[in-house]
């Protein structure tokens, strides 16, 4: 029976992050803007219509949100017998690494996955899960993979 699905996530703390970094400047132009907007229209005897001013600020808060739930959404990372699939969009089987090497990126870990075919894949080692990743890869890559020697060692 093979080993079931192990799933992980963006840790809290980077989630806070991304929130803060995606969401402020967005959330800070709709601000102002609608106090621009309010202000115009108690001083204008014939003031613009309601949606004239709220359909663009809703669209730019939209442009922080849309952005950020799809990075939570995507930012996942799935471990089975056939390999990984990271973010939802690539599927590495195991036998398609020919190469791992552990690196840091801004003081933060990854795994630099080289593929016999298609570009090399920069798996993040810093998503959480019921255990940690370094582990999980390490026990699901089959044996002789280049990820196992790379975690092993």
């Amino acid at each position: 029976m093979p080993p079931p699905l192990e799933t992980f996530r963006l840790p809290t703390a980077w989630r806070a992050l991304f929130a803060v970094t995606q969401l402020s400047p967005p959330l800070l132009v709709a601000a102002l803007g609608l106090r621009g907007f309010l202000a115009t229209r108690a001083l204008l005897s014939k003031p613009p219509s309601l949606a004239a001013g709220v359909v663009p600020l809703v669209a730019v808060v939209a442009m922080g949100v849309v952005p950020y739930v799809g990075t939570l959404l995507l930012s996942v990372v799935v471990l089975s017998a056939e390999g990984i699939v990271f973010n939802r969009l690539w599927h590495i089987a195991w036998d398609d690494v020919v190469e791992a090497r552990e690196c840091k990126i801004l003081m933060v870990p990854h795994l630099r996955l080289r593929r016999r075919k298609g570009m090399p894949i920069w798996l993040p080692l810093y998503y959480v899960g019921a255990r940690p990743l370094r582990d999980a890869l390490r026990d699901q890559a089959p044996g002789g993979n280049p990820i196992r020697t790379c975690l092993t060692s």
